[in-house]
């Protein structure tokens, strides 16, 4: 009975560690992150400039609307950039996250906007799926 209740126990802990192995699986690595960050900084920049020239044939082109966009495509990947270095230095991005979410959704809802080209529109999407994979990986939630 003793050797029975052993066994079963052991089988328990094999079953318990098996199952940690295959969540830190599922966790992207810290070069991954590395890496996605960086293809983040690339596609944002990409996004930037062309979101910049459909900015120039929108409804909002010479207005101070448009001023504020502009600046705000400028910054943008200037803050993917520093939650790159950040995250390179400390491993964290905690500090940098939330503010390039909350630029994310001001062009987000930009573009709504606009008439985006195509060409704007598919560096937009890599944007969002690279920033969901890092918001994910990183645990975070953005607020709605």
């Amino acid at each position: 009975m003793n050797t029975r209740k052993l066994c079963c126990i052991a089988i328990a802990f094999s079953l318990l560690g098996l199952s940690g192995n295959v969540a830190a699986q599922g966790r992207l690595s810290d070069n991954d992150l590395e890496k996605l960050m960086e293809n983040l900084k690339e596609d944002s920049k990409q996004f930037s400039d062309s979101f910049k020239q459909d900015l120039s044939k929108s409804t909002i082109r010479k207005t101070s609307e448009e001023k504020t966009a502009k600046q705000l495509a400028d910054k943008f990947p200037k803050q993917i950039e520093g939650m790159l270095n950040q995250f390179k230095s400390k491993k964290k991005a905690d500090a940098a996250l939330p503010t390039v979410y909350r630029s994310y959704n001001k062009l987000d809802k930009l573009m709504g906007k606009i008439s985006p080209t195509a060409k704007t529109t598919d560096s937009w999407s890599r944007v969002r799926q690279n920033l969901d994979r890092i918001g994910k990986a990183l645990n975070y939630t953005p607020p709605s």
